[in-house]
């Protein structure tokens, strides 16, 4: 999992919308990591906002990944198949009350 990740996504949920940036991990164990997020959302109305934070995560299985990126008032958690050099999956916010916010679907492609 180790390594810089070119990421983009899409949002399901509320106004829907695209995000596209960058994911850096860093090995922490066996199957766990960490790292920091950076992404550039733009909504479907064309605004634009930096969504960035740290991530903690895990290898889940042989190919699945968990990942958590710290925004805040809210946590971004990532659930998403590893294949090859690539992550495809789903996102979603959780409010610090619990409550889901939005979410979606992602792909990241590990860089060369």
């Amino acid at each position: 999992m180790e390594g810089q990740w070119d990421v983009s996504g899409l949002s399901a949920s509320g106004a829907g919308g695209t995000f596209l940036g960058g994911l850096t991990l860093r090995s922490t164990s066996a199957s766990g990591f960490t790292g920091s997020y950076d992404v550039l959302e733009t909504s479907a109305q064309g605004q634009q906002r930096r969504v960035a934070g740290p991530v903690g995560g895990r290898m889940a299985g042989a190919t699945t990944v968990e990942f958590d990126v710290t925004l805040g008032g809210s946590t971004r958690r990532h659930v998403a198949s590893v294949v090859g050099d690539s992550l495809r999956g789903s996102w979603f916010d959780v409010a610090t009350a619990g409550s889901v916010e939005s979410s979606g679907s992602f792909r990241a492609i590990r860089k060369k």
